[in-house]
């Protein structure tokens, strides 16, 4: 009677196997693809937020079922399937801990092109490195190590393993971080080059390239996520290189060594007043500044070193927990921005542990917002002081609220608060003198602060006035109408010195 009643409703027991057979095969062909890859439909896919993008696609986290997944979402070209192809041809066969496993890849016939990574809960590398630097420095010199071993490790198995990496550079790669702290990376076939998978490459030196190249761009993504400074380290290596051939500067990123500096006691050098600073001193550690940390990458010669020796290393130091790095302190003496209670750690990372250190700088570098005075770092910022000394050394100092250009000892102004510099209270004392046609008093050493300083006084008032007294430097080369202090004399410049008359 049952079998009656199937036969009815399905016609006959031959014809609804035949039914169930047919969304089998239907169900198998859709979720196969050429190669022994899964096709995911999208329907079973979720998407939770993006995580980063790279040429031509975007990166987001999800998940499958249940389960979590770092989903690559190609741009809607007229090659994105081609695209995804090369990149399922570079990755498909590699197993490794350290490179993304395909989970499954969308249908040829989808009007999105995406490609699902398995079991990954994490997010891009640079945001647990940010997250670092900014809470612990122990914490960030291990995960920026387990980045060099993982990386180091990745790449050498991609060398091993034949694939061809003389067309592709650090943009062909991915790095994200794992709930294990476990660094792993995708691979992207670029658009612009024709990457041969079955040419096998030979060479170590292209993976080394990779490898340093790689490991800057993680760590300068992460100064980035924690720092507003854009293109900073481009900027800022120029500008040092330029400042250090002014002052035949020679510096080693390798050996850095503590540099003292001590008070100069050539006249008319003035000597701090120990009971000021130490006051000064009492009140600022009330509140210190937390330090800014960076990672900085140094490539060292490659020698015969490999990329697999480079994760073995690491893993070893990492098992031992020995990542003591060396602690050196960088002193510069000619940058004039010197605000009292600045620090700035930069982790210097290299592919070994011996070539690694921490580097504590006492000054910020140009295009930087110091985190104590919380004001943009000039490139041209000029120190002129009434000690008379042409750089500050290793002393703290105070920009003039006026000109904003010259810096002085805050030691040698006696105050911490924002002062009028001694060439503008000579100036503004003239203009006022301008002003009210009387004998002005130029008050030549005294020092002027910010708040006892005529609000009245415009820029070219304060032109006029530098002008009118016809300002002079010792050697009679005449400033008139300048209404900053910049004495070009080959002999104000030699000595930092200038002693003004009024003519």
């Amino acid at each position: 009677m049952h079998s009656e009643r199937c036969s009815a409703r399905f016609g006959s027991s031959d014809g609804g196997i035949s039914i169930i057979e047919g969304k089998r095969r239907k169900l198998l062909l859709e979720t196969q693809a050429e190669g022994g890859i899964k096709v995911i439909r999208e329907k079973y896919l979720s998407l939770t937020r993006e995580i980063g993008s790279g040429p031509e696609y975007f990166i987001h986290s999800g998940e499958s079922k249940g389960r979590a997944l770092i989903v690559k979402v190609f741009n809607r070209t007229a090659d994105a399937r081609k695209r995804l192809e090369a990149t399922v041809e570079l990755t498909k066969g590699l197993l490794h801990p350290n490179i993304l496993r395909i989970e499954g890849i969308s249908s040829e016939a989808s009007s999105t092109q995406f490609i699902a990574y398995k079991h990954v809960h994490w997010m891009n590398a640079e945001g647990p490195l940010a997250a670092a630097l900014k809470s612990d420095l122990t914490r960030s010199v291990n995960l920026g190590f387990k980045m060099v071993g993982g990386l180091s490790a990745g790449i050498n198995h991609l060398h091993v393993q034949g694939i061809s990496l003389e067309a592709m550079n650090a943009s062909n790669f991915d790095v994200f971080l794992d709930v294990d702290d476990r660094f792993v990376m995708s691979i992207n076939s670029s658009p612009l080059r024709d990457v041969n998978p079955s040419v096998r490459d030979t060479s170590s030196n292209r993976s080394w390239d990779i490898f340093n190249d790689l490991c800057r761009q993680v760590l300068s993504a992460a100064n980035r996520v924690l720092h507003s400074e854009l293109d900073r380290e481009r900027f800022v290596s120029g500008y040092l290189t330029n400042r250090e051939e002014e002052h035949n500067i020679e510096r080693s990123p390798v050996d850095i060594s503590p540099q003292p500096m001590p008070y100069p006691s050539s006249p008319p050098f003035l000597s701090p007043d120990s009971t000021v600073l130490e006051s000064k001193t009492s009140t600022s550690s009330d509140s210190p500044s937390p330090p800014r940390r960076e990672y900085v990458w140094r490539q060292i010669s490659k020698e015969n070193k490999s990329l697999a020796a480079v994760a073995a290393e690491i893993e070893f130091d990492l098992a031992l927990n020995s990542l003591s790095l060396k602690r050196m302190a960088l002193v510069d003496k000619y940058n004039v921005h010197r605000c009292a209670g600045y620090v700035r750690e930069e982790i210097t990372l290299a592919s070994s542990l011996a070539d690694s250190a921490v580097v504590t700088h006492d000054t910020p570098s140009p295009t930087e917002i110091c985190p104590i005075c919380c004001q943009a770092v000039g490139c041209n910022e000029k120190f002129s002081c009434r000690c008379g000394n042409r750089d500050p050394g290793c002393h703290p100092t105070i920009k003039c609220q006026h000109c904003k250009s010259n810096w002085s000892h805050v030691h040698c102004v006696g105050s911490s608060q924002p002062i009028i510099c001694h060439f503008c209270s000579l100036v503004l004392s003239l203009a006022a003198a301008a002003r009210s046609s009387k004998e002005p008093n130029f008050g030549l050493g005294r020092w002027t602060t910010a708040a006892s300083a005529s609000s009245e006084t415009d820029d070219d008032t304060y032109a006029s006035a530098a002008h009118f007294a016809h300002i002079q430097c010792k050697n009679n080369e005449r400033l008139a109408g300048v209404p900053y202090w910049e004495c070009r004399n080959w002999e104000c410049r030699r000595t930092g010195r200038h002693l003004l008359t009024i003519s």
